[in-house]
């Protein structure tokens, strides 16, 4: 199996450990104090071994800290989902809508997706990502050459559906973990997903000191949903796994629906409700709602159709547009964002062009099924 090296991640969270107790200035504290304590939680419940730090004397001001900066952080959410709601609600009905129209379903077929030894498995992910360049490929092949990849029976935080990625910004690196264990098709699109994340984390925030803080990065699920769904059409398009990739497809598109259809439908009801530090809203009844994930998986997917289309027509288009969105992603507004990868407001919540692309795997997949 693939697992971490743990002398690296152990060697990491010590160093982290030492400059967090030299207090070090407040935004060394935001961008790595939570990773910190996650990664630490992860070696404890996967390798049985924690780094002991003793933040009795801190642990209250950097919580304190969090808070604060997440506080804000919802403060600009809100503003967001305000300014920008009546897309989304647009959005979500235009998707159903196409639902609609070619008796979309979700069924799976997760025995149909193909399994691989561990050395295909690597190489097939080294080669959807060798398709996008020197650059990427070899973020990817660092992350597997220095172990920072965890696959295999794992203890997770309850709120992780499929796999993670973590970083320690100051040292500019992070480890993935796998929920699922199999050498297939299903657990190459997580680590696809996660290396995403990472690409992001090494190409453009780090080297451009970027600060935006994840809770407030709306575009955050941009880079590892398009890669994930560029992955799946690699499946088929190289007759790696059809099925496979298309099954994934399926759900991916549903998965960004339901994430949509949820985000309008608390829109709709958002005056009578409130935001807590974690970007769950709260309705009278006391019912809580992931909005922030609603948000941002949402928005995810439908920017990473968009951007895929591209990429089958040129992928020197598609780098260009794909690094201009992701590198301004702070400056820019819900609008701009749509107009730098080259399509109009209009077209984009519209949904037109990717509506072929959804019709298209869902027929293939009743023809191969027959339901």
């Amino acid at each position: 199996m693939i697992k971490i090296d743990e002398n690296l991640l152990i060697s990491d969270l010590l160093t982290t450990a030492r400059e967090l107790s030299s207090k070090k200035n407040n935004d060394f504290i935001k961008n790595n104090y939570g990773g910190f304590m996650v990664l630490n939680e992860s070696l404890f419940n996967n390798y049985d071994k924690i780094v002991y730090f003793d933040n009795t004397l801190n642990k209250d001001s950097y919580e304190k800290l969090l808070l604060k900066d997440n506080m804000n952080s919802l403060i600009k959410m809100g503003y967001y989902l305000y300014n920008n709601k009546d897309y989304y609600i647009d959005m979500a009905d235009n998707y159903l809508n196409i639902f609609r129209s070619v008796g979309f379903s979700t069924y799976p077929f997760w025995g149909n997706i193909r399994s691989y030894s561990e050395k295909d498995f690597k190489d097939i992910i080294l080669g959807f990502y060798s398709t996008l360049g020197n650059d990427y490929y070899k973020i990817v092949k660092k992350y597997f050459d220095e172990k920072r990849i965890h696959i295999g029976e794992i203890t997770y935080d309850y709120n992780v559906y499929s796999g993670c990625f973590k970083q320690l910004q100051w040292l500019e690196s992070g480890y993935i973990f796998s929920v699922y264990d199999d050498f297939n098709s299903l657990t190459a699109e997580v680590l696809v997903h996660e290396l995403g994340h990472a690409i992001d984390a090494e190409r453009f925030l780090f080297p451009q000191q970027k600060n935006i803080p994840t809770f407030s990065d709306f575009l955050v699920e941009v880079p590892s949903t398009t890669f994930e769904i560029g992955f799946h059409d690699y499946l088929v398009d190289n007759r790696i796994d059809i099925d496979g990739g298309r099954i994934l497809g399926n759900v991916n598109t549903f998965y960004t629906f339901d994430n949509l259809d949820s985000l309008a439908l608390i829109l709709l009801e958002l005056e009578n409700m409130y935001l807590d530090s974690d970007g769950i809203a709260v309705d009278e009844s006391g019912e809580e709602y992931d909005v922030r994930n609603f948000l941002i998986y949402g928005i995810g997917g439908i920017f990473a159709m968009h951007l895929n289309l591209i990429r089958k027509s040129s992928n020197k288009d598609f780098l260009k547009a794909f690094n201009n969105l992701i590198t301004c992603r702070k400056e820019m507004t819900f609008e701009q964002s749509i107009e730098s990868i080259g399509f109009s407001v209009e077209d984009f919540v519209s949904c037109k062009y990717i509506e072929p692309k959804i019709k298209n795997d869902v027929l293939e997949l009743r023809k191969r099924y027959k339901y």
